[in-house]
């Protein structure tokens, strides 16, 4: 089953000016800008792609820790740097099993019956009988979202309005550790792990484990540009290794590599 995160937050165990000197030096074409403070820190400093795209939010104070968050496609490029290489607490991550053909009828199911295990509140958000398919999308939440485990079951290719993926079902869990000690060890540990912290997540990942259709390459959240360089990240990312062996078995001659990839 295919993984990704959509979401990534954490506290840094490095001060603000070298935690920005790491993500430079692992970013090289990033660019910073200056923003205000919120979540009760007083500065902040966002870090943008030489796409213009946001990789991540650094929350500061004077003299005090640093929190970083990383949102969307993206934050599954930096979730594993940081995972890696910077001892942190980890304070929040959603994991994403994306279905780009999928069956809400079928996975609303599932989290109903995931729901019942765990002996959680299941609620339907959908346009009202009356109204019918608005073209918005339904989604299922599991759990409370104050919780340390919480899922959303959504039509994400309604959501966005997706042309190549119409029928793309998101299963998205938002999983907060609730104190330091699980803060330091879910920074590192398998993701299955996060997903065995809670009720709901252990009774909802038995129930998709071995469930066809899952994919780590998404479909166009906003637009074709953005689809095609999301995907290009997490192709070089799964299949770069392989991709070399080949380029060289063909003595970096770009014809031979191109035409043994479509023999």
């Amino acid at each position: 089953m295919d993984f990704s995160f959509d979401w990534y937050a954490g506290t840094p165990d490095v001060s603000t000016s070298d935690f920005l000197k790491f993500i430079e030096s692992n970013f090289p074409k990033t660019y910073l800008k200056v923003g205000s403070g919120r979540q009760g820190y007083t500065a902040s400093e966002r870090i943008f792609t030489d796409l213009h795209d946001l990789l991540l939010t650094v929350l500061h104070s004077q003299g005090g820790d640093c929190h970083v968050i990383s949102t969307g496609s993206i934050a599954d490029d930096v979730a594993p740097v940081l995972r890696k290489s910077v001892v942190h607490r980890l304070s929040r991550a959603d994991i994403a099993i994306d279905y780009l053909d999928g069956s809400f009828e079928e996975l609303y199911q599932f989290g109903l019956l995931a729901a019942k295990l765990a002996g959680v509140k299941a609620r339907l958000i959908a346009p009202p009988p009356e109204v019918g398919d608005d073209g918005t999308g339904r989604t299922l939440y599991l759990g409370s979202r104050s919780s340390a485990g919480y899922v959303r079951i959504y039509e994400k290719g309604r959501q966005v309005k997706s042309e190549n993926y119409p029928n793309w079902v998101r299963v998205e869990y938002e999983f907060k550790p609730q104190n330091d000690k699980a803060r330091y060890y879910y920074s590192t540990c398998d993701v299955v792990d996060m997903f065995s912290a809670t009720k709901i997540g252990t009774e909802l990942y038995k129930l998709l484990v071995g469930h066809p259709g899952s994919s780590r390459c998404r479909a166009s959240q906003i637009s074709d540009s953005e689809s095609y360089h999301a995907t290009l990240r997490h192709l070089k990312k799964q299949y770069g290794n392989t991709l070399q062996r080949l380029l060289h078995d063909v003595d970096f001659d770009p014809q031979q590599f191109v035409n043994s990839l479509f023999d």
